[in-house]
């Protein structure tokens, strides 16, 4: 059955309803069994079977398969998280389908939580989990560190490596936590992520990138970006960390859209942003004022 299932869906993606006509044509083929004994109902008794355990033990397995047929590079990887949202009845008793904080902005919807770790080069997924719509990054990632040192070993007996082992996990702030970091080292990740300004940490980062001097210009394609490096401790636990302050010309225009609305800072080249003619840089907070009225 489940190998059934993944030839539908790498073949002919589609709902369940429509498996049976899919089966009919090609199941005579490679087994004696009938199409209607492949319905929904007998996918969905068979996958409540399975275990948390089982479907991690699946992932990495494939994981490690993909990494070694593909050849992929796996030292820096990327998690995030994120919710769908489901129309199943309030009255409905369910574990992961719960009311939460909704990507879609949605309120009167049940959301069903959705945690991926995916590889830098072609983004191929590694290792998923779902949890309750009202769970936080922080816990969910938390409950997967011990797949991520399973994961982790798979992939250093995957891949060849002539240094030592050490990969990178990029996140966001959301998942900042003094323990999971401490954690994380233990299972042998770095971690990358960006804090949000009410930080302790941030503010460390922009005084220093404040100081006369500090702030750097990168080579290269990112010629535009200057960049301040602070290495510190951070948190309680007196955490080792590298702090990395930057500000690039065009920031403000790939957030905005193009458009100077959101920026608060002084600009000499206001034609390039709206086709206007430009103002006087030497004004800054008359320039300010402008910007928070639009």
């Amino acid at each position: 059955m489940v190998l059934a299932v993944a030839v539908q869906r790498a073949c002919a993606p589609a709902a369940k309803v429509i498996w049976r006509p899919f089966w009919n044509r090609g199941l005579p083929r490679v087994s004696c069994l009938p199409a209607a004994a492949f319905s929904g109902q007998a996918f969905h008794r068979l996958a409540a079977q399975a275990t948390y355990e089982q479907l991690e033990k699946a992932q990495i397995e494939i994981a490690r398969a993909a990494v070694r047929r593909f050849e992929l590079s796996a030292d820096v990887l990327a998690f995030d998280t994120t919710n769908f949202d489901t129309h199943i009845a309030t009255t409905t008793p369910g574990e992961l389908a719960r009311r939460g904080h909704a990507k879609s902005k949605r309120k009167d919807l049940r959301v069903v939580g959705l945690a991926a770790l995916v590889s830098e080069a072609g983004h191929v997924p590694l290792l998923h989990r779902t949890y309750p719509g009202n769970g936080s990054d922080q816990t969910v990632l938390g409950e997967c560190l011990e797949a991520l040192g399973k994961l982790h070993e798979a992939l250093d007996e995957a891949e060849p490596r002539s240094r030592a082992p050490g990969r990178t996990l990029v996140r966001d702030g959301g998942s900042w936590g003094e323990q999971l970091e401490l954690d994380l080292d233990v299972e042998g990740y770095y971690t990358l992520l960006s804090l949000p300004l009410s930080h302790s940490a941030s503010q460390l980062a922009l005084e220093y990138a404040a100081r006369r001097g500090a702030m750097k210009r990168l080579g290269g394609k990112l010629g535009e970006v200057r960049a301040a490096r602070l290495r510190t401790t951070v948190g309680d636990a007196a955490l080792d960390r590298t702090l990395v302050g930057w500000r690039a010309r065009n920031c403000c225009a790939d957030r905005s859209g193009g458009s100077p609305r959101h920026c608060t800072r002084p600009r000499r080249n206001y034609a390039s942003w709206g086709g206007r003619r430009p103002m006087d840089a030497s004004k800054p907070r008359c320039w300010r004022t402008k910007c928070e009225r639009r």
